[in-house]
């Protein structure tokens, strides 16, 4: 429940903080994530580090070298739901963040709604300069190897593949 939460930020003072907020969301997403990249890491298969050991590379090595690349996909799977979420949360800003230079961008841009009146044009101006300022952010300087993933995908030679492209 919500009350309890508000009480243990309360009692932590983290009430009308982004520490506070952020923890939140850790604490919700978390187990999504959890799972997600538990299921895909199931699925590579064993073989990869086997060979890769049999070759002579230790563990950081198979996890910077082998694992990473390959559940890359699922990274940003978990990435953008969680973006995703974040962005289009109202209620838990609402309830934990009072002081207006705290607000999150959808809960600043209900100041310009009003019963009465609404000014429509500040509105959809500060949701533009937001939108674009998130995509920028969050996709402004993607590189991802879409070709790498696909050449990873199988085991037979899937090392040399690696060795091939500088990876290993």
């Amino acid at each position: 429940g919500i009350v309890p939460l508000f009480l243990l930020l309360r009692d932590l003072g983290l009430l009308d903080s982004h520490v506070g907020l952020i923890l939140v969301y850790v604490a919700i997403r978390l187990p999504f994530a959890i799972f997600i990249l538990t299921s895909f890491m199931r699925t590579i298969p064993m073989d990869l580090e086997e060979a890769a050991r049999l070759d002579g590379a230790g563990d950081v090595r198979i996890l910077r070298g082998i694992l990473v690349p390959l559940i890359r996909p699922a990274i940003a799977i978990v990435v953008i739901f969680t973006l995703i979420a974040v962005w289009n949360d109202f209620f838990l800003p609402l309830i934990f963040i009072y002081s207006d230079e705290l607000k999150t961008v959808p809960l600043g841009l209900t100041t310009f709604m009003g019963q009465y009146r609404s000014d429509w044009g500040l509105l959809f101006a500060g949701l533009t300069k937001a939108t674009a300022a998130a995509r920028h952010h969050t996709f402004g300087n993607v590189n991802w190897p879409i070709a790498r993933w696909l050449a990873l995908g199988s085991v037979p030679g899937a090392l040399a593949m690696l060795l091939m492209l500088g990876i290993l």
